[in-house]
């Protein structure tokens, strides 16, 4: 991980990394479930940056 902190702090040096909420098979069920019952969008998750209006 050394090289990946080290180029996080070089293109974003005021960020910090944060631990995950979930593995990654979490993440995936998620989509699927939104994709399954039609939404056509990802399901919004506070922690990330919102760049569409509602």
């Amino acid at each position: 991980l050394a090289p990946l902190r080290g180029e996080l702090a070089r293109r974003l040096p005021g960020a910090r990394p944060v631990a995950a909420a979930g593995d990654p098979l979490s993440g995936a069920l998620a989509i699927a479930a939104s994709l399954a019952v039609g939404a056509p969008v990802l399901p919004r998750e506070p922690g990330l940056l919102d760049t569409y209006g509602d």
